[in-house]
């Protein structure tokens, strides 16, 4: 998969939880077959980020771990 589908999957995942990923910029880093998503507010403040992880093998969302 390509970063863009990743990044496409980790968003319409987070929209399932109230989040808007317009309001974030994203970034990805890969590890194995495990691709990190993490979306940093554009608005900086404490806790406005989260981040979606997404398991390129099975092609699904494994986790997503909200800001604090």
């Amino acid at each position: 998969m390509t970063e863009d589908e990743i990044i496409e999957i980790a968003s319409d995942y987070s929209k399932q939880y109230g989040y808007d990923p317009r309001l974030y910029n994203a970034a990805t880093e890969r590890v194995g077959d495990v691709w990190h998503v993490y979306f940093q507010g554009k608005e900086l403040r404490p806790g406005n980020f989260f981040s979606v992880y997404v398991d390129d093998v099975k092609m699904r969302v494994t986790e997503l771990v909200p800001g604090k």
